[in-house]
């Protein structure tokens, strides 16, 4: 499921205070599911023990990009037409990077407030 995606500009920038500290682990991070065909039912809770895929991305140095929105309104300005997602706390989805291969998250991608947290950020924010 992964497309192209130029993240570039976003992941050499500087982080601007409080953009990649600790708050973003008590976040919900909208993180784009798969369109599976089926017909969208309105919000659900999902248990806790389910299993769900999530939308990696390819930037153009070809590493694999989970992109993760604070609010609706930032996941519009990246891809307008709209996708399937979940709201998943902020310590979920570091977790889950730092236990996956992939590269990073990018944090409302499309966006001037823009961020990656690496790996190695989602260790630190962990431990923290």
């Amino acid at each position: 499921m992964a497309q192209c995606l130029s993240t570039v500009g976003f992941l050499s920038r500087l982080r601007r205070p409080g953009t990649g500290g600790p708050e973003i682990l008590d976040r919900s991070l909208l993180v784009l599911t798969p369109d599976i065909g089926e017909e969208l039912r309105g919000p659900e809770i999902l248990e806790e023990a389910l299993e769900i895929d999530v939308v990696l991305v390819t930037d153009y140095d070809g590493l694999s990009v989970l992109p993760a929105f604070t609010s609706e309104a930032a996941l519009l300005r990246w891809r307008p037409h709209g996708s399937r997602y979940i709201a998943v706390q902020g310590k979920v989805v570091v977790d889950l990077l730092a236990r996956n291969d992939w590269d990073r998250i990018v944090v409302d991608t499309g966006s001037p407030g823009a961020f990656a947290i690496t790996r190695s950020d989602a260790v630190r924010l962990l431990g923290s």
